[in-house]
């Protein structure tokens, strides 16, 4: 998805963890409080389902809305899906690509050696000002994305591989690419989100007059410095709208969207997008809070791994909430990253090695009671990616100690750094040095603040390792984190670069699968990064929301609904 290595852990790792629990918020729900806090709404109640309710959310503030710059993981996870859509998206029932603004799936072509994909945009597609959206808007988005001095955001991202848009009619466009990428046009369909050209253009033009500027050309420095200030995603076409437009973003305290009314997603899901509304809050604390639980201020916990001794303990948390344990499509793993650059970490037989140490089936039980699978690949567990013959590496310190001594490492202290705000990261790390010690050497945690952590790795300021989080997006491209050209690791493989080539221009599926075998085990062999757990999600969810259904993307809000009083 990113240029470079640090862009994509910037952008994948978990922006939203919190410090207790680091888990995804996406799940959350907030309970409706007394009377006031939320907005009134005019609902349809002709629709199949009860409308209503709000999906509220405790999450960190993001510094900006802007698609085209935005990364967070609250602008990714909770805003755009729910108020700008995509070309494509993901059916939260079964995971797979399904039409959004584009009508089908894209043609494929190969034209002059480079891949070209040929989209049909929905006809009737209004933004949430009532306004049509044109191919105008579509070629704008695309051609403001790929301005040069860009931030990589959401929109940015989508269109960085894009070599030219070619207009064919009112409904058809072309996107010719750079060259072939693993991921294919699912990462662009996905994430190329389309934005209103005259709100974005009148923007611009109060932008540059604020700054003494003529109304700058795109692809100029000056147009990509203005595009870049402004904070706003503008007028949408998805379920929900921003709420009495500006006045939504409350700083420091919420983010209010409800249903928009010109959306053409409740005619083609009539049973789809009941909610009356969505409220961010400004206080992820409340995710992790057991008294906020109890007293009713919110609609779920997370963060919190012994949850049946929770409701065991609290007759009012059994009668109100439910759990949920679960795994998604954008699977969170925990991994060490090694600094490649410094040896003896530049050493395969060395990093292996100190993979040998962490007992992590230990650590599943230990820090998450069992609710964590041990990873045996970097790719999530039951992916087909994953050569079959692949098993977790094994705890054995024993023979770590022969290869450590032979390679010269004998006695040697290895420093990790963590978050320090994370307890678990600190109780895993405590409980490792217990394996390391059994080899001869020694593990030195180093907390330093979480806001520090991906500053320290992007720049190679840490000495051995990092414990860190990498999130999985449903399009699972290896090259994006292990080619030579984007690892911030500083590690390079010739023959994985060449694998990775060769699944991106691959039309055999079957030749596809042997390319994405052999990657799997080379990334096994030499552990430029070492996968240790994906934590599962527990979540203890209100029970006032029907229509929940647990799937590959996890508690996603597409169907719920909630009893009228």
């Amino acid at each position: 998805m990113y240029r470079t290595l640090g862009d994509v852990l910037r952008a994948t790792v978990v922006l939203v963890l919190l410090a207790a629990g680091f888990f995804w918020l996406a799940d959350s729900v907030l309970s409706r409080p007394p009377g006031g806090e939320f907005p009134e709404v005019v609902l349809d109640h002709s629709r199949p389902k009860p409308q209503g309710g709000f999906y509220r959310c405790p999450v960190e503030e993001p510094k900006t809305l802007n698609p085209f710059v935005g990364s967070s993981a609250v602008l990714r996870q909770y805003v755009l899906p729910f108020t700008h859509d995509a070309l494509l998206d993901h059916d939260p029932r079964t995971g797979r690509l399904r039409p959004a603004l584009a009508v089908r799936e894209p043609e494929t072509a190969i034209v002059e050696g480079k891949p070209e994909y040929t989209f049909e945009l929905r006809d009737g597609v209004r933004f949430s000002d009532g306004t049509p959206v044109t191919m105008d808007d579509v070629e704008f988005t695309v051609n403001a994305a790929r301005s040069d001095a860009l931030p990589l955001g959401e929109i940015t991202y989508a269109t960085s591989e894009v070599d030219s848009f070619s207009r064919i009619s009112d409904r058809l466009f072309r996107l010719r690419m750079k060259d072939f990428t693993a991921a294919g046009y699912e990462s662009v369909a996905t994430q190329l989100r389309v934005v209103q050209k005259r709100w974005f253009e009148a923007r611009l033009a109060e932008m540059a007059r604020k700054r003494g500027l003529d109304v700058p050309e795109p692809n100029t420095t000056a147009f990509s410095d203005c595009l870049a200030a402004i904070d706003w995603p503008g007028p949408g076409t998805g379920p929900y709208r921003f709420h009495e437009g500006r006045a939504a973003w409350r700083s420091g305290t919420s983010l209010t969207i409800t249903q928009n009314e010109h959306c053409w997603r409740r005619s083609v899901q009539p049973e789809a997008w009941n909610l009356a509304g969505i409220q961010l809050r400004f206080t992820p604390q409340l995710a992790l809070s057991e008294t906020a639980a109890l007293n009713g201020t919110i609609d779920y916990l997370v963060g919190n791994h012994e949850y049946e001794d929770l409701l065991e303990k609290h007759e009012r948390l059994r009668k109100t909430y439910r759990l949920e344990t679960y795994v998604k499509m954008r699977a969170v793993m925990q991994v060490i990253e090694w600094n490649c650059r410094n040896a003896p970490l530049n050493r395969p037989r060395v990093r292996r090695a100190l993979a040998m140490l962490f007992d992590n089936r230990r650590l599943a039980e230990k820090v998450y009671l069992g609710h964590a699978d041990v990873a045996r690949s970097w790719f999530p567990p039951g992916s087909e990616q994953i050569a079959p013959e692949l098993e977790p590496i094994s705890f054995d310190p024993k023979a770590a100690a022969k290869i450590l001594a032979a390679e010269g490492c004998a006695g040697m202290e290895f420093q990790i750094v963590f978050a320090s705000e994370s307890k678990d990261f600190r109780r895993q790390l405590d409980l490792a040095a217990e394996g390391f010690q059994a080899a001869g050497v020694n593990l030195k945690p180093v907390p330093i603040p979480f806001r520090q952590i991906e500053t320290k790795i992007a720049t190679h300021d840490f000495l051995h390792g990092a414990l860190n989080f990498a999130a999985h997006t449903p399009v699972r491209d290896p090259s994006i984190v292990f080619h030579s050209k984007n690892a911030r690791s500083g590690y390079a493989n010739a023959r994985l670069d060449d694998l990775f080539q060769r699944v991106a221009r691959a039309t055999n599926p079957v030749t596809r699968l042997e390319a994405q075998h052999e990657i799997s085990r080379i990334l096994h062999r030499d552990q430029p990064v070492t996968p240790m757990l994906f934590p599962r999600i527990r979540v203890l969810l209100h029970q006032r929301f029907q229509g929940v259904e647990v799937g590959p993307l996890g508690l996603f809000p597409e169907r719920w609904w909630v009893a009228r009083n």
